[in-house]
């Protein structure tokens, strides 16, 4: 995968010629003509694996993961409003009876659940507290495969004429879905256009049309959308004295509607030494940009003020992409547009199977490492 400052030449080249950006992944979602639809990739995961769609006590929506393995039962729940994924350890019987504990992060039991899977795909029973005798009904249904997690993605698109046959080209996603999908107005309500550019789609018209400058272009990929995890990156190109550029990476539960952090993936102990993997790469590339600027007094000079005492700790990998192969990390140099050239690759990236001994096992992404 390109890193994100080649994404953002690649959105300038290419609304300067007219071309598409970033043609051959499959999961990218290019501005064209016509508006795209970027279905999600086939779920990848357990055969034993079912989700289930419910409440407890009626009143708190949640959406249950549950996988067999002989008389074993685990997987995780998530209540809808909050997002965060809660793991589940216990035992489920020929019957259908099951027990299940729920786990914080820490390991610390935080809930019990008890009753019965019954053959037609419903789940019944209760949750309580340890130790406690006060108990909240559980009722669940069996949701067709994927079908609390299934998003696509369409283009929302507009393009703007200025000043001396200049024109502007603003792209944006739109998530869509199975009527009722919970999470659609969530997702939605954080990909609008003045979320993604601080400016309202009536404020990009009138000021573009007024002086051919301020937000140009706007452009996103489609990195990831399976397994309930959806990932965007988007670039935004600027004119003023000079252009500039700026972009996110968004990676949503699309289960919740929520965002995705590198510590609901990842387990949060496996950070410091994933870091020092980065960094330990990031030193190379620093040294490789040196040995290239090493024949210009006046760029080595910049490169050794820009790169010193940079390094890659655990908070750099908040900045992440998920993508079909891995999990890739973004430093944030800050080099100036005059001399980005001269700023080393700013993408770290790691496969799935790189990854296993720091994916959750039970989390968003634990099906790719199955």
């Amino acid at each position: 995968m390109p890193s994100f400052t080649q994404l953002i030449f690649a959105l300038r080249l290419g609304l300067l010629l007219g071309l598409a950006v970033l043609a051959g992944r499959p999961e990218s979602c290019r501005a064209q003509s016509n508006p795209k639809t970027t279905a999600p990739a086939q779920a990848v995961g357990t055969a034993a694996e079912k989700t289930y769609a419910g409440s407890i006590a009626g009143k708190y929506p949640i959406t249950m993961r549950l996988r067999k393995d002989g008389t074993a039962l685990t997987g995780s729940y998530a209540y809808t409003r909050v997002g965060q994924d809660i793991r589940l350890d216990g035992t489920v019987q020929a019957d259908g009876t099951f027990s299940l504990k729920e786990f914080d992060d820490k390991g610390q039991e935080t809930g019990q659940f008890a009753g019965k899977i019954g053959p037609d795909g419903t789940v019944t029973g209760t949750w309580r507290k340890p130790g406690s005798d006060k108990t909240s009904s559980l009722a669940l249904r069996e949701t067709p495969a994927g079908a609390a997690d299934a998003v696509a993605i369409t283009e929302y698109r507009f393009s703007v004429k200025g000043p001396n046959d200049t024109e502007g080209e603003y792209a944006f996603p739109r998530v869509t879905g199975p009527a009722g999908h919970p999470a659609l107005a969530k997702l939605n309500a954080q990909l609008t256009v003045k979320q993604l550019t601080g400016e309202t789609e009536q404020e990009i018209r009138e000021n573009f049309a007024a002086c051919g400058c301020g937000l140009t272009a706007t452009q996103y990929t489609v990195d990831y959308n399976r397994n309930g995890v959806l990932a965007l990156s988007v670039a935004r190109e600027w004119h003023g004295a000079y252009p500039s550029f700026s972009g996110e990476r968004l990676v949503f539960s699309t289960r919740t509607g929520n965002r995705l952090s590198v510590g609901q993936l990842l387990r949060p102990a496996a950070l410091p030494e994933l870091a020092r993997q980065c960094d330990k790469l990031l030193q190379a590339r620093v040294q490789e940009a040196r040995r290239a600027a090493a024949g210009n007094v006046e760029e080595a000079a910049w490169l050794d003020e820009l790169v010193d005492g940079k390094t890659f700790t655990a908070a750099q990998l908040a900045g992440f992409t998920v993508t079909g192969e891995g999990i890739t990390f973004y430093y944030p140099f800050g080099f100036p547009h005059a001399v980005l050239a001269l700023q080393p690759d700013d993408a770290f990236s790691f496969t799935f199977d790189q990854l296993k001994p720091y994916l959750k096992p039970d989390g968003p992404l634990a099906a790719e490492i199955k």
